[in-house]
């Protein structure tokens, strides 16, 4: 004997028990927290194996870098991995600077350098680019501009 009454108000219960089950045992898990390509103490150390003026910080910042990776200790929350990932600032011995998002310019600035503690330089910008502020930070193809020692945002960027 067939019951099909029975059968599909069977289905139809499951259909709603299972999709409630899965809601109500999803576990609020942490976010996940990327880390830099290369750790800020590593920077730093690789960093401080050259004696950088403003001529030697100048000439290893021509060129074309890519954004990589950004992490912001006064405001974490400001950190979102994806915004920038499209984003290429170029350099240029006249010092301007390009920079473009998705192959397209969307600023072009002017340059400098402003002698910082340290054996360390800081960019100056005008007008302001968030992601270039700071404590300029070199090491192989890699540049950090740390901005964190004024509750700002790192950004690490790859020369390309």
């Amino acid at each position: 004997m067939k019951y099909p009454m029975k059968k599909t108000a069977l289905f139809k219960i499951w259909g709603i028990i299972i999709p409630l089950m899965a809601i109500s045992c999803k576990e609020d898990l942490p976010p996940v927290i990327q880390e830099p390509p290369v750790s800020h103490s590593d920077m730093l150390i690789c960093h401080h194996t050259i004696v950088w003026d403003s001529i030697t910080t100048r000439n290893a910042l021509i060129g074309k870098w890519q954004w990589e990776y950004i992490t912001c200790y006064g405001n974490p929350e400001e950190a979102n991995y994806d915004d920038y990932k499209d984003m290429f600032v170029e350099f240029k011995a006249d010092n301007t600077l390009e920079v473009k998002m998705n192959e397209q310019i969307t600023q072009t600035v002017t340059w400098d350098l402003k002698s910082g503690e340290a054996n360390v330089w800081i960019m100056k910008v005008e007008p302001l680019v968030p992601q270039i502020v700071g404590r300029i930070i070199l090491c192989g193809d890699r540049v950090e501009f740390q901005d964190s020692y004024t509750d700002g945002c790192d950004n690490y960027f790859k020369r390309k």
